[in-house]
Protein backbone atom coordinates (compact mmCIF):
# COMPACT_ATOMS: atom_id res chain seq x y z
CA UNK A 1 0.00 0.00 0.00
CA UNK A 2 2.84 2.40 0.89
CA UNK A 3 4.54 1.68 -2.46
CA UNK A 4 1.29 2.44 -4.31
CA UNK A 5 0.87 5.73 -2.43
CA UNK A 6 4.45 6.71 -3.23
CA UNK A 7 3.97 5.84 -6.93
CA UNK A 8 0.78 7.92 -7.04
CA UNK A 9 2.56 10.85 -5.41
CA UNK A 10 5.43 10.62 -7.90
CA UNK A 11 3.05 10.54 -10.88
CA UNK A 12 1.15 13.52 -9.52
CA UNK A 13 4.38 15.47 -8.92
CA UNK A 14 5.51 14.71 -12.47
CA UNK A 15 2.19 15.91 -13.88
CA UNK A 16 2.42 19.15 -11.90
CA UNK A 17 5.99 19.67 -13.11
CA UNK A 18 4.86 19.10 -16.69
CA UNK A 19 2.05 21.64 -16.30
CA UNK A 20 4.52 24.18 -14.92
CA UNK A 21 6.90 23.48 -17.80
CA UNK A 22 4.06 23.98 -20.28
CA UNK A 23 3.23 27.36 -18.77
CA UNK A 24 6.88 28.46 -18.86
CA UNK A 25 7.36 27.28 -22.45
CA UNK A 26 4.20 29.01 -23.60
CA UNK A 27 5.35 32.25 -21.96
CA UNK A 28 8.77 31.92 -23.56
CA UNK A 29 7.37 30.92 -26.97
CA UNK A 30 9.46 27.74 -26.93
CA UNK A 31 6.79 25.06 -27.24
CA UNK A 32 8.07 22.97 -30.12
CA UNK A 33 7.60 19.20 -30.13
CA UNK A 34 8.29 16.87 -33.01
CA UNK A 35 5.00 15.77 -34.57
CA UNK A 36 4.37 13.87 -37.78
CA UNK A 37 1.59 14.31 -40.30
CA UNK A 38 0.84 11.33 -42.54
CA UNK A 39 -1.44 11.93 -45.55
CA UNK A 40 -3.36 9.38 -47.60
CA UNK A 41 -1.70 8.48 -50.88
CA UNK A 42 -3.29 10.20 -53.86
CA UNK A 43 -5.02 7.99 -56.42
CA UNK A 44 -3.37 8.47 -59.83
CA UNK A 45 -5.53 5.88 -61.55
CA UNK A 46 -8.83 6.55 -63.30
CA UNK A 47 -10.70 4.22 -60.93
CA UNK A 48 -11.94 6.50 -58.14
CA UNK A 49 -13.63 3.52 -56.51
CA UNK A 50 -10.11 2.53 -55.41
CA UNK A 51 -9.49 5.70 -53.37
CA UNK A 52 -9.57 3.50 -50.27
CA UNK A 53 -6.17 2.06 -51.19
CA UNK A 54 -4.45 5.37 -50.42
CA UNK A 55 -5.71 5.48 -46.85
CA UNK A 56 -4.38 2.02 -45.93
CA UNK A 57 -0.63 2.88 -46.08
CA UNK A 58 -1.26 6.13 -44.18
CA UNK A 59 -2.97 4.20 -41.37
CA UNK A 60 -0.11 1.69 -41.23
CA UNK A 61 2.59 4.36 -41.12
CA UNK A 62 0.71 6.34 -38.46
CA UNK A 63 0.21 3.22 -36.35
CA UNK A 64 3.84 2.15 -36.52
CA UNK A 65 5.20 5.62 -35.78
CA UNK A 66 2.92 5.98 -32.76
CA UNK A 67 3.82 2.48 -31.51
CA UNK A 68 7.46 3.58 -31.37
CA UNK A 69 6.83 6.71 -29.35
CA UNK A 70 6.71 9.19 -32.24
CA UNK A 71 4.07 11.91 -31.98
CA UNK A 72 1.59 11.55 -34.86
CA UNK A 73 -1.28 13.84 -35.85
CA UNK A 74 -4.54 11.91 -35.63
CA UNK A 75 -6.71 11.36 -38.66
CA UNK A 76 -9.52 13.33 -36.99
CA UNK A 77 -7.31 16.37 -36.35
CA UNK A 78 -6.02 16.20 -39.92
CA UNK A 79 -9.54 16.19 -41.35
CA UNK A 80 -10.53 19.19 -39.22
CA UNK A 81 -7.51 21.13 -40.47
CA UNK A 82 -8.26 20.22 -44.09
CA UNK A 83 -11.78 21.58 -43.63
CA UNK A 84 -10.50 24.82 -42.11
CA UNK A 85 -8.10 25.32 -45.02
CA UNK A 86 -10.76 24.35 -47.61
CA UNK A 87 -8.53 21.59 -49.01
CA UNK A 88 -10.57 19.29 -51.23
CA UNK A 89 -10.26 15.54 -50.57
CA UNK A 90 -9.12 13.11 -53.26
CA UNK A 91 -7.28 15.87 -55.11
CA UNK A 92 -3.51 15.97 -55.60
CA UNK A 93 -2.38 18.96 -53.56
CA UNK A 94 0.63 21.14 -54.30
CA UNK A 95 3.66 21.04 -52.02
CA UNK A 96 2.68 24.53 -50.84
CA UNK A 97 -0.76 23.30 -49.73
CA UNK A 98 0.76 20.29 -47.98
CA UNK A 99 3.22 22.46 -46.09
CA UNK A 100 0.47 24.90 -45.16
CA UNK A 101 -1.58 22.01 -43.75
CA UNK A 102 1.44 20.66 -41.87
CA UNK A 103 2.25 24.07 -40.37
CA UNK A 104 -1.38 24.57 -39.29
CA UNK A 105 -1.05 21.35 -37.28
CA UNK A 106 2.41 22.25 -35.90
CA UNK A 107 3.91 19.27 -37.72
CA UNK A 108 7.65 19.00 -38.09
CA UNK A 109 7.52 16.23 -40.72
CA UNK A 110 5.00 15.16 -43.30
CA UNK A 111 4.65 11.94 -45.29
CA UNK A 112 2.64 12.02 -48.51
CA UNK A 113 2.61 10.23 -51.85
CA UNK A 114 0.54 8.51 -54.50
CA UNK A 115 -0.52 5.13 -55.79
CA UNK A 116 -1.31 3.65 -59.18
CA UNK A 117 -3.26 0.53 -60.06
CA UNK A 118 -1.77 -1.27 -63.03
CA UNK A 119 -3.61 -3.75 -65.28
CA UNK A 120 -3.51 -7.42 -64.39
CA UNK A 121 -0.95 -9.47 -66.24
CA UNK A 122 -2.19 -11.90 -68.87
CA UNK A 123 -3.29 -15.16 -67.24
CA UNK A 124 -3.61 -13.62 -63.78
CA UNK A 125 -5.63 -15.90 -61.49
CA UNK A 126 -7.18 -13.09 -59.41
CA UNK A 127 -7.52 -10.41 -62.07
CA UNK A 128 -6.79 -7.79 -59.41
CA UNK A 129 -3.79 -6.33 -61.17
CA UNK A 130 -0.76 -4.67 -59.60
CA UNK A 131 -0.40 -1.64 -57.38
CA UNK A 132 2.47 0.82 -57.12
CA UNK A 133 2.79 2.79 -53.86
CA UNK A 134 5.17 5.71 -53.37
CA UNK A 135 5.86 8.12 -50.50
CA UNK A 136 7.88 11.25 -49.90
CA UNK A 137 9.18 12.42 -46.53
CA UNK A 138 9.45 16.19 -46.00
CA UNK A 139 11.03 18.12 -43.15
CA UNK A 140 8.56 21.00 -42.84
CA UNK A 141 10.87 23.68 -41.46
CA UNK A 142 13.63 22.81 -43.92
CA UNK A 143 11.23 22.87 -46.90
CA UNK A 144 13.14 19.88 -48.22
CA UNK A 145 12.21 16.40 -49.44
CA UNK A 146 14.37 14.07 -47.33
CA UNK A 147 13.44 10.75 -48.87
CA UNK A 148 11.41 9.06 -51.61
CA UNK A 149 10.27 5.43 -51.58
CA UNK A 150 8.36 3.15 -53.95
CA UNK A 151 7.09 -0.44 -53.87
CA UNK A 152 5.14 -2.42 -56.44
CA UNK A 153 3.41 -5.78 -56.52
CA UNK A 154 0.13 -7.69 -56.87
CA UNK A 155 -2.89 -6.01 -55.29
CA UNK A 156 -3.71 -9.19 -53.37
CA UNK A 157 -0.34 -8.67 -51.58
CA UNK A 158 -1.33 -5.16 -50.48
CA UNK A 159 -0.60 -5.81 -46.78
CA UNK A 160 2.94 -7.00 -47.53
CA UNK A 161 3.55 -4.01 -49.80
CA UNK A 162 2.27 -1.63 -47.13
CA UNK A 163 4.52 -3.28 -44.54
CA UNK A 164 7.56 -2.90 -46.80
CA UNK A 165 6.76 0.74 -47.59
CA UNK A 166 6.14 1.46 -43.92
CA UNK A 167 9.50 0.02 -42.89
CA UNK A 168 11.30 2.00 -45.59
CA UNK A 169 9.58 5.23 -44.49
CA UNK A 170 10.31 4.64 -40.82
CA UNK A 171 13.91 3.73 -41.64
CA UNK A 172 14.38 6.95 -43.61
CA UNK A 173 12.88 8.86 -40.68
CA UNK A 174 15.42 7.24 -38.31
CA UNK A 175 12.56 6.04 -36.13
CA UNK A 176 13.78 4.86 -32.70
CA UNK A 177 13.41 1.18 -31.89
CA UNK A 178 12.93 0.12 -35.51
CA UNK A 179 13.98 -3.54 -36.01
CA UNK A 180 15.56 -5.01 -39.12
CA UNK A 181 13.24 -5.17 -42.11
CA UNK A 182 12.69 -8.94 -41.95
CA UNK A 183 11.91 -8.84 -38.22
CA UNK A 184 9.55 -5.92 -38.81
CA UNK A 185 7.77 -7.79 -41.61
CA UNK A 186 7.37 -10.90 -39.47
CA UNK A 187 5.94 -8.91 -36.55
CA UNK A 188 3.33 -7.12 -38.67
CA UNK A 189 -0.03 -8.77 -39.35
CA UNK A 190 -0.76 -10.56 -42.62
CA UNK A 191 -4.29 -9.49 -43.52
CA UNK A 192 -6.40 -10.25 -46.55
CA UNK A 193 -6.93 -7.38 -48.95
CA UNK A 194 -10.70 -7.71 -48.54
CA UNK A 195 -10.38 -7.09 -44.79
CA UNK A 196 -8.25 -4.00 -45.42
CA UNK A 197 -10.74 -2.72 -47.98
CA UNK A 198 -13.69 -3.12 -45.63
CA UNK A 199 -11.81 -1.46 -42.77
CA UNK A 200 -10.81 1.56 -44.84
CA UNK A 201 -14.23 1.89 -46.47
CA UNK A 202 -15.67 1.91 -42.96
CA UNK A 203 -13.18 4.56 -41.92
CA UNK A 204 -14.12 6.74 -44.90
CA UNK A 205 -17.91 6.30 -44.74
CA UNK A 206 -19.99 9.23 -43.46
CA UNK A 207 -23.02 6.97 -43.05
CA UNK A 208 -22.75 5.48 -39.55
CA UNK A 209 -24.81 2.40 -40.41
CA UNK A 210 -22.65 1.69 -43.45
CA UNK A 211 -19.51 2.34 -41.43
CA UNK A 212 -20.59 -0.20 -38.85
CA UNK A 213 -21.33 -2.81 -41.54
CA UNK A 214 -17.93 -2.34 -43.20
CA UNK A 215 -16.08 -2.62 -39.88
CA UNK A 216 -18.05 -5.69 -38.85
CA UNK A 217 -17.23 -7.29 -42.18
CA UNK A 218 -13.53 -6.51 -41.75
CA UNK A 219 -13.59 -8.25 -38.37
CA UNK A 220 -15.55 -11.17 -39.79
CA UNK A 221 -12.74 -11.70 -42.31
CA UNK A 222 -9.94 -10.97 -39.82
CA UNK A 223 -11.21 -11.38 -36.20
CA UNK A 224 -7.92 -10.09 -34.74
CA UNK A 225 -7.94 -6.84 -36.74
CA UNK A 226 -7.10 -4.51 -33.85
CA UNK A 227 -7.66 -1.22 -35.69
CA UNK A 228 -11.07 -2.34 -36.92
CA UNK A 229 -12.02 -3.48 -33.41
CA UNK A 230 -11.04 -0.08 -32.00
CA UNK A 231 -12.95 1.89 -34.62
CA UNK A 232 -16.03 -0.31 -34.28
CA UNK A 233 -15.94 -0.09 -30.48
CA UNK A 234 -15.53 3.68 -30.71
CA UNK A 235 -18.49 3.93 -33.09
CA UNK A 236 -20.71 1.78 -30.87
CA UNK A 237 -19.90 3.93 -27.83
CA UNK A 238 -20.99 6.97 -29.86
CA UNK A 239 -24.19 5.09 -30.75
CA UNK A 240 -24.67 4.16 -27.07
CA UNK A 241 -24.52 0.42 -27.81
CA UNK A 242 -22.27 -0.05 -24.79
CA UNK A 243 -22.45 -3.84 -24.35
CA UNK A 244 -21.27 -4.73 -27.89
CA UNK A 245 -18.78 -1.84 -27.75
CA UNK A 246 -17.08 -3.33 -24.69
CA UNK A 247 -16.63 -6.65 -26.49
CA UNK A 248 -14.82 -5.03 -29.40
CA UNK A 249 -12.75 -2.63 -27.29
CA UNK A 250 -11.41 -5.54 -25.24
CA UNK A 251 -9.84 -6.90 -28.43
CA UNK A 252 -7.49 -3.90 -28.65
CA UNK A 253 -4.28 -4.95 -26.94
CA UNK A 254 -0.79 -3.55 -26.52
CA UNK A 255 1.27 -2.50 -28.42
CA UNK A 256 -1.57 -1.05 -30.51
CA UNK A 257 -1.21 2.76 -30.18
CA UNK A 258 -5.00 2.97 -29.77
CA UNK A 259 -4.79 0.84 -26.62
CA UNK A 260 -5.12 3.68 -24.10
CA UNK A 261 -7.96 5.35 -25.96
CA UNK A 262 -9.68 1.98 -26.33
CA UNK A 263 -9.25 1.24 -22.62
CA UNK A 264 -10.68 4.66 -21.71
CA UNK A 265 -13.71 3.97 -23.91
CA UNK A 266 -13.96 0.49 -22.42
CA UNK A 267 -14.23 2.15 -19.01
CA UNK A 268 -17.11 4.29 -20.27
CA UNK A 269 -18.85 1.28 -21.82
CA UNK A 270 -18.48 -0.78 -18.64
CA UNK A 271 -19.74 2.14 -16.57
CA UNK A 272 -22.82 2.64 -18.73
CA UNK A 273 -23.85 -1.01 -18.42
CA UNK A 274 -23.46 -0.89 -14.65
CA UNK A 275 -20.16 -2.77 -14.32
CA UNK A 276 -18.60 -0.11 -12.10
CA UNK A 277 -15.68 -2.08 -10.69
CA UNK A 278 -14.65 -3.18 -14.19
CA UNK A 279 -14.97 0.45 -15.31
CA UNK A 280 -12.77 1.57 -12.42
CA UNK A 281 -10.14 -1.02 -13.38
CA UNK A 282 -10.07 0.30 -16.94
CA UNK A 283 -9.79 3.95 -15.87
CA UNK A 284 -7.13 3.11 -13.28
CA UNK A 285 -5.03 1.40 -15.94
CA UNK A 286 -5.23 4.47 -18.17
CA UNK A 287 -4.55 6.83 -15.26
CA UNK A 288 -1.23 5.11 -14.58
CA UNK A 289 -0.05 5.91 -18.10
CA UNK A 290 -1.98 9.12 -18.89
CA UNK A 291 -2.80 10.74 -15.52
CA UNK A 292 -4.97 13.53 -16.89
CA UNK A 293 -7.70 15.09 -14.75
CA UNK A 294 -10.52 13.70 -16.90
CA UNK A 295 -9.19 10.15 -16.54
CA UNK A 296 -8.75 10.47 -12.76
CA UNK A 297 -12.22 12.03 -12.53
CA UNK A 298 -13.77 9.05 -14.28
CA UNK A 299 -11.83 6.69 -12.03
CA UNK A 300 -13.24 8.46 -8.97
CA UNK A 301 -16.78 8.44 -10.38
CA UNK A 302 -16.63 4.71 -11.17
CA UNK A 303 -15.28 4.00 -7.69
CA UNK A 304 -18.05 6.12 -6.16
CA UNK A 305 -20.70 4.16 -8.04
CA UNK A 306 -19.03 0.91 -6.93
CA UNK A 307 -18.96 2.03 -3.28
CA UNK A 308 -15.16 2.11 -3.13
CA UNK A 309 -13.53 4.37 -0.52
CA UNK A 310 -10.75 5.43 -2.91
CA UNK A 311 -13.25 7.61 -4.77
CA UNK A 312 -12.70 10.64 -2.57
CA UNK A 313 -8.92 10.70 -3.14
CA UNK A 314 -9.32 10.53 -6.91
CA UNK A 315 -12.08 13.15 -6.94
CA UNK A 316 -9.70 15.46 -5.10
CA UNK A 317 -6.82 14.60 -7.43
CA UNK A 318 -8.90 15.54 -10.47
CA UNK A 319 -9.91 18.80 -8.83
CA UNK A 320 -6.36 19.66 -7.80
CA UNK A 321 -5.26 19.18 -11.40
CA UNK A 322 -8.01 21.41 -12.84
CA UNK A 323 -9.95 23.35 -10.24
CA UNK A 324 -11.67 25.43 -12.94
CA UNK A 325 -13.77 22.49 -14.12
CA UNK A 326 -17.26 22.63 -12.59
CA UNK A 327 -17.84 18.87 -12.99
CA UNK A 328 -14.92 18.03 -10.72
CA UNK A 329 -16.34 20.24 -7.96
CA UNK A 330 -19.76 18.69 -8.55
CA UNK A 331 -18.51 15.12 -8.21
CA UNK A 332 -16.54 15.88 -5.06
CA UNK A 333 -19.66 17.58 -3.66
CA UNK A 334 -21.68 14.41 -4.29
CA UNK A 335 -19.09 12.29 -2.50
CA UNK A 336 -19.01 14.69 0.46
CA UNK A 337 -22.82 14.54 0.66
CA UNK A 338 -22.68 10.74 0.66
CA UNK A 339 -20.46 11.01 3.76
CA UNK A 340 -22.81 13.52 5.45
CA UNK A 341 -20.11 16.20 5.15
CA UNK A 342 -22.76 18.80 4.39
CA UNK A 343 -20.65 21.97 4.84
CA UNK A 344 -17.83 20.67 2.61
CA UNK A 345 -20.36 19.55 0.01
CA UNK A 346 -22.06 22.96 0.06
CA UNK A 347 -18.68 24.59 -0.59
CA UNK A 348 -18.17 22.44 -3.70
CA UNK A 349 -21.65 23.19 -5.08
CA UNK A 350 -21.05 26.92 -4.56
CA UNK A 351 -17.87 26.49 -6.60
CA UNK A 352 -19.93 24.83 -9.34
CA UNK A 353 -22.35 27.76 -9.41
CA UNK A 354 -19.46 30.23 -9.50
CA UNK A 355 -18.46 28.56 -12.76
CA UNK A 356 -21.95 27.89 -14.10
CA UNK A 357 -24.74 29.86 -12.47
CA UNK A 358 -27.36 27.94 -14.47
CA UNK A 359 -26.47 24.48 -13.13
CA UNK A 360 -29.90 23.41 -11.81
CA UNK A 361 -28.64 20.22 -10.18
CA UNK A 362 -25.95 22.06 -8.22
CA UNK A 363 -28.50 24.66 -7.11
CA UNK A 364 -30.86 21.96 -5.85
CA UNK A 365 -28.12 20.03 -4.06
CA UNK A 366 -26.75 23.17 -2.42
CA UNK A 367 -30.19 23.83 -0.97
CA UNK A 368 -30.34 20.30 0.44
CA UNK A 369 -26.90 20.71 2.01
CA UNK A 370 -28.03 23.88 3.74
CA UNK A 371 -31.03 21.98 5.15
CA UNK A 372 -29.48 18.54 5.57
CA UNK A 373 -31.38 15.40 6.50
CA UNK A 374 -30.61 13.46 9.65
CA UNK A 375 -28.41 11.03 7.73
CA UNK A 376 -27.63 9.47 4.38
CA UNK A 377 -30.29 6.93 3.49
CA UNK A 378 -29.72 4.20 0.88
CA UNK A 379 -32.15 6.03 -1.40
CA UNK A 380 -30.19 9.29 -1.10
CA UNK A 381 -26.89 7.50 -1.68
CA UNK A 382 -28.26 5.88 -4.86
CA UNK A 383 -29.57 9.26 -6.03
CA UNK A 384 -26.20 10.93 -5.51
CA UNK A 385 -24.34 8.12 -7.28
CA UNK A 386 -26.66 8.41 -10.26
CA UNK A 387 -25.93 12.13 -10.56
CA UNK A 388 -22.13 11.73 -10.88
CA UNK A 389 -20.60 13.07 -14.08
CA UNK A 390 -18.20 11.27 -16.42
CA UNK A 391 -15.92 12.93 -18.94
CA UNK A 392 -16.52 11.36 -22.38
CA UNK A 393 -13.03 11.87 -23.83
CA UNK A 394 -9.45 12.79 -23.00
CA UNK A 395 -6.67 14.45 -24.94
CA UNK A 396 -3.96 11.82 -25.02
CA UNK A 397 -2.11 13.57 -27.87
CA UNK A 398 -1.62 16.78 -25.89
CA UNK A 399 -0.36 14.82 -22.90
CA UNK A 400 2.09 12.81 -25.03
CA UNK A 401 3.35 15.98 -26.65
CA UNK A 402 3.97 17.65 -23.31
CA UNK A 403 5.48 14.46 -21.90
CA UNK A 404 7.92 14.35 -24.84
CA UNK A 405 8.99 17.95 -24.22
CA UNK A 406 9.30 17.34 -20.48
CA UNK A 407 11.45 14.24 -20.95
CA UNK A 408 13.75 16.01 -23.41
CA UNK A 409 14.07 19.01 -21.10
CA UNK A 410 15.13 16.77 -18.19
CA UNK A 411 17.96 15.39 -20.32
CA UNK A 412 19.40 18.85 -21.02
CA UNK A 413 22.42 19.39 -18.72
Amino acid sequence: MEVQKRAKAERFATLLAMRLLLALLLLAGLLHAEAWLVLPLFNKSDRKSLNWIGEAPAEAIRRNLAARGVMVISRENRLEAELRLALRPNVEWTIASILKLAESLDSTHVVFGAFEVLPAAAGSETGLGKVRLSTQLVAVHEFAVKDKRMVEGPLEDLEALITKLTWQTLHAAETPGLPAEQVFAESNPKRKVTAIENFVRGLLSDDLTQRQKFLEQALKIEPRYSQAAFRLGQLLVEREAYGPAAGYLERVQRPDPNFWQATFLLGIARFEIGEYRAAAQAFELVAREVPLAEVVNNLGVAQFRAGMNECVDNARRALEDDEKDADYHFNLGLIQMSRAAWAQAAEEFRAVLDRDANDAEATKLLGRCLRPPAGVSPALLAELQNLSRLKPEFNEFAYRQLRSIFDRTKKVP
